[in-house]
This record gives C-alpha cells, sequence and structure tokens, in this order.
C-alpha cells in the first residue's frame, strides 16, 4: 500500500471510531478527520475546503431553509381537524398519521416533517386516551422511510447522488429514488400499522399523561384592541372562533380585575384574556381576531429582526424563583415574554407577577440575533427546533409552491438542483415570506461543516486508490455470489454501519468502497449507490432527530428513542423490500 493509501484509510478508520463513541459531536469529528488527512498528506492542502462547493452541501442547506418555511406558513394545520374523523383503531392511527409523515418527508427535511405532525399526533393520543407510544414510534420511523423517496428527502440520498455524478458522470435524479424508495416507505408503513405491538407491555400502558405527546399547559395573555371582532362576543364564541384547544382561564378588566369566563361571558375593548393553550395556536387567534399579545417587548425594533422562540429555564437559570416583571426582561433585555409553559399545572397569577421555577418553557419574542445569546447567557435552553412566527400573517401556500417550481425545474432538467433550491431560497426572502434571519437560523451549520469536512476525504478515499483495495478484498471474499446477494449484503451492511457512525458518513465512507466493489465484480454501480443511500437512510435504533428534536418532544428522551425490537424488525423489512426493489428498479448488469 502506498503512503497515501495508509493515510486515508488510517483516518478514516478514526473518524468512524470517534463517530461510534458518540462523546464528541460530530461535527468536530469531522473537522479533524479533514485536519489530520491534510497533514498526512492524503487530501491536497489546495482541495481542503473543496466539500464546502460541493452542490450537495449547498442543496443540503437550501433544502432545510425551505422546509423550516413550509413548517412554519401554516399549510400543514389545514388537515389537522381530518385526524379527529378517525375510527379509534391504533393500527388505523399508526398508519395514517405515519403515511403523511413520510409524504411529508419526502419534500422536507424530516426533522421538520415530525416536528409539524407533532400537533396532530399529540391531538390523536388525547381523543383516543390510550398509550402514545405507537404514534411516537410512527412518527420517528416515518419521518425517515419518506426521505427516500426522492433525492432532497435526506442529507443521504444528496451526497449518493454527488457521489455517482464523481463515478458515472452524472447525479441520480430528482425523482430516481422514488420507485426504491416508496417501496420501502409504503411496506415500512404498513408493517408499523400491524407491528406497534412489538412495543414493550409498559410503553403500551403508559397514560397519556405521563409523556411528552401530553403536551404542556401554556398559560398567555392576549389583548382586545377596539374594533377586534371579539368585541360582543361571548367566551363560547371565541372559543369556537378559535378552533384549537383554547381555554380562556379568565377575563382582566379594567387593568385589576380579574372576573371569571364563563361561556356567556361578553368579551369588552380593552380586556386581556388569560388563555391556556399550546403556542401554536395563538399564530391562528391572531390572526383571525385582530388581537394583540401581552408583553411584545419590541418597540423599536425591524419587523424582519424579530423573532419568536420558545426557551427552558434550567436549574441553574438565574430567573429560577424570580418573576418576569422582577428579572426586567423587557426593560433590561428588550425581551417579552408572551407565554409560560409549565407541565402538569396551571399558572393563576399574571404572567409577570408568576414566579419562574426550573423546567418552565417561556415563550418569548424579541430580535432573534440578541435573543438567542442573551437567553444563553441566563441560563436558559433554546428549543431552535420550535421557532414560531407569532404576530407575523403568514404566507400560506407561498414556501410550497416555490418548493414545487424548485422540483419541477431541477426534474425537467432547466436547473441543476442547488441551483434551483437556492432560487427558491431567493424568491422566499424576496417575497418576504422568510427573513434572512430566519434563513440563517434554519440551517443545520454543524450538518454543513460535517458534509464541507467529510467530502473531502471521502474523494482522497476514492482517488488514492484506498477504496479500490478494500473493493478488491471484498471481490475476492464475494467470488462467485451471485450479484443480488452482494447488492443485499451492501445494503446490510450500510443498515448496520450508520447507527454506529452516522447517515452521512455512512454515504462518504461505504459509498466509495460499494461503487468500487460493483466495478470489480463487473456490476453496475447505480444499484450499490441505493443500496447505501437506503441503508444509511434507516437508522431506527439511534433517537429520532437531534437533541433539539428530543426537546421538541419536550425532553423525554425515552419518547425518542424507537424501541429496539421494532426498529430492528423494520430494518430487516427495509433490508428484504429494499433489496427486491433496487434489483427490480436497477439491474445489476
Amino acid at each position: 500500500m502506498s503512503h497515501d493509501q495508509i493515510a486515508v484509510l488510517a483516518v478514516c478508520a478514526a473518524a468512524a471510531l470517534l463517530f461510534a463513541w458518540g462523546r464528541w459531536r460530530f461535527d468536530l469529528v469531522g473537522l479533524l478527520a479533514l485536519v489530520a488527512a491534510v497533514l498526512l498528506g492524503a487530501v491536497p492542502a489546495d482541495a481542503a475546503f473543496s466539500g464546502f462547493a460541493d452542490p450537495a452541501v449547498a442543496a443540503i442547506a437550501a433544502v432545510l431553509v425551505i422546509s423550516a418555511a413550509v413548517r412554519d406558513s401554516g399549510l400543514l394545520d389545514a388537515p389537522r381537524p381530518l385526524f379527529a374523523l378517525l375510527p379509534r383503531w391504533t393500527g388505523l392511527e399508526v398508519g395514517v398519521i405515519g403515511g403523511v409523515t413520510a409524504a411529508l418527508s419526502a419534500v422536507m427535511n424530516n426533522v421538520d416533517a415530525y416536528t409539524a405532525m407533532l400537533p396532530a399526533a399529540r391531538a390523536t393520543v388525547r381523543r383516543s386516551r390510550r398509550s402514545p407510544a405507537p404514534i411516537v414510534a410512527a412518527l420517528g420511523a416515518a419521518s425517515l422511510l419518506g426521505g427516500l423517496v426522492t433525492a432532497i428527502g435526506t442529507p443521504p440520498n444528496l451526497l449518493v447522488s454527488s457521489l455517482r455524478r464523481e463515478i458515472v458522470g452524472a447525479p441520480f435524479g430528482v425523482f430516481a429514488f422514488a420507485p426504491v424508495g416508496a417501496a420501502v416507505a409504503g411496506a415500512g408503513v404498513l408493517f408499523l400499522a400491524v407491528a406497534w405491538r412489538l412495543l414493550p407491555r409498559e410503553q403500551r400502558r403508559e397514560r397519556v399523561e405521563e409523556t411528552a405527546l401530553a403536551g404542556d399547559s401554556y398559560t398567555s395573555e392576549v389583548a382586545v384592541p377596539a374594533g377586534s371582532p371579539l368585541v360582543g362576543q361571548t367566551v363560547a364564541s371565541f372559543r369556537a372562533r378559535a378552533e384549537r384547544n383554547v381555554a380562556v382561564a379568565a377575563i382582566i378588566r379594567e387593568d385589576y380585575r380579574r372576573i371569571a369566563a364563563r361561556r356567556d361571558t361578553e368579551i369588552e375593548a380593552g380586556d386581556v384574556l388569560v388563555l391556556n393553550c399550546e403556542p401554536d395556536a395563538l399564530q391562528a387567534l391572531m390572526e383571525r381576531a385582530g388581537s394583540l399579545i401581552v408583553g411584545g417587548g419590541t418597540a423599536g425594533l425591524e419587523a424582519d429582526r424579530i423573532g419568536v422562540v420558545e426557551a427552558v429555564v434550567t436549574p441553574t437559570s438565574e430567573l429560577v424563583g424570580l418573576s418576569p416583571g422582577e428579572a426586567r426582561l423587557d426593560e433590561r433585555h428588550r425581551v417579552g415574554l408572551l407565554a409560560i409553559g409549565r407541565r402538569g399545572a396551571a399558572i393563576a397569577a399574571r404572567l409577570r407577577r408568576t414566579k419562574l421555577r426550573a423546567g418552565d418553557v417561556l415563550v418569548l419574542q424579541g430580535e432573534l440575533d440578541a435573543m438567542v445569546p442573551t437567553l444563553s447567557a441566563l441560563g436558559c435552553l433554546t428549543l431552535a427546533e420550535r421557532r414560531l412566527r407569532l404576530g407575523r400573517r403568514r404566507r400560506i401556500a407561498v414556501p410550497a409552491a416555490l418548493l414545487a417550481g424548485a422540483l419541477a425545474l431541477a426534474a425537467a432538467g432547466a436547473l441543476p438542483l442547488a441551483v434551483a433550491l437556492f432560487c427558491a431560497v431567493a424568491a422566499l426572502v424576496g417575497l418576504r415570506a422568510f427573513t434572512m434571519t430566519e434563513v440563517y437560523n434554519s440551517v443545520a451549520w454543524p450538518l454543513v461543516v460535517l458534509f464541507g469536512t467529510l467530502l473531502p476525504v471521502s474523494a482522497a478515499l476514492r482517488h488514492s486508490g484506498a477504496a479500490d483495495l478494500l473493493a478488491g478484498h471484498l471481490a475476492a471474499l464475494a467470488h462467485g455470489v451471485p450479484g443480488g446477494w452482494t447488492v443485499a449484503l451492501t445494503l446490510l451492511a450500510a443498515l448496520v454501519v450508520s447507527p454506529l457512525v452516522n447517515g452521512a458518513a455512512t454515504v462518504l465512507l461505504l459509498g466509495p468502497v460499494a461503487a468500487g466493489l460493483a466495478a470489480r465484480l463487473g456490476f453496475a454501480a447505480d444499484p450499490y449507490l441505493m443500496a447505501v443511500a437506503v441503508g444509511a437512510s434507516c437508522d431506527f435504533l439511534s433517537p429520532v432527530g437531534s437533541r433539539n428534536n428530543i426537546l421538541a418532544l419536550g425532553g423525554e428522551r425515552n419518547a425518542a428513542r424507537p424501541p429496539w425490537r421494532l426498529g430492528l424488525a423494520l430494518m430487516l423489512v427495509v433490508a428484504a423490500v429494499g433489496t427486491a426493489a433496487i434489483l427490480f428498479v436497477w439491474p445489476v448488469r
């Protein structure tokens, strides 16, 4: 072996071990791998940053932005009432919610699809009063399965497409993954609808109130200005207008009188309504009723720079034991308190006088660029995946229409996929459907760093001959084995490696070897690359999503971790159906 081959193999082995160890951040591991490869001479110094110029990295960043815009647009709120019409049969609920999640994940980032379906899942669980464990498992698994359908559904698909461009000369098309992905996703969702009984007995018996899908009790104060459609209406008609699970806890009148909110109580101009609801219910309420949330704290700030985030008060926060008024959030920090979420408890006092506790979820409004570091300094953990858009009218159809247009242009060959997606991002900002601050906040920069640092290492693995060397040894072991079996073994290898390493790292490290194996055996590279893409995208044994996604579930890690028995069985289904679909659509010869 040459020096370059030894160097790049040593770097890849060390990176794989660090990924599997899991103690260091994956973007740090990617950065260290790139630095080591450059210092050892495996990656030329002038090519060290070539990964950040790869179209796949740009496409992934653009997909994250457009997915966040679609998620926040309100378009996905419309079908939620339809879930209330489902018969109360667990298998049907799992199948329908899993199917819709998979369909969304095909054209969105999987975490955004997962997050967008959480309110519907909460409503279904509350209505059925059964254990939420089957719904949670369906959400997590279906969000991964749906990503198999299109090139933008999951980062491994984009990376495999980029790898094919280097090996074959052309990337996979936007919908080239659809025949295999749709078959695997459909089989997986149907399997979940039946196999949810593989869940542990104690999970199937858990109470709704003890789980993350039970939701928090959020308390907010909404002012009713003169001229609002709410003036003169009763509390009962107000709840009908809200169209969501919104309860009026009390009415503050003349700034100090607190009166009971009976069904026949009429709302007057100047009233402050004390509401118990979820934060996403406030957006629809403000748009329909022309009401104003008390405590905005954004006077003098530019509208495009204002945002709303949720943050958890940690036990070490200086806010514990203080009320928002005593902490002077609005005066000292230019942060307005919109609502407080407290698990399992209603808040009786006015928000500005409520003593904050560890674990409270604060819905806060202010200048995003300054608010996030301010909250960190105060000891609050920002829930980055749950940014809200209260008080700003949403352009419901614009993000989805731009995404559809970008995919149509890319599928027709009019524009490269990354360019089409970036045109959609530019149009989002130009039409004021998204701000530049929201664009930057929507990109998962650690993922960008991971892809940008590992792409040169993956290229070195291929160009140095190390991948071909490994492929030669594998080809010798596979001598006389039918091509279909080698494709199946490649898919199984990706399924086994991805929970230990990382889906993207699996593609970048295993992809060149799989392509080399195909060349050594005299087979086409496409079925092997497709097998790597399917296996790398179907990690059902690790927690769903990132730490932020776990926090979006309410901070309960077990709620976001698929049970190992169900995950392992689903992996076997993916291996069997995926291999059959790949060999049918992409013959080895």
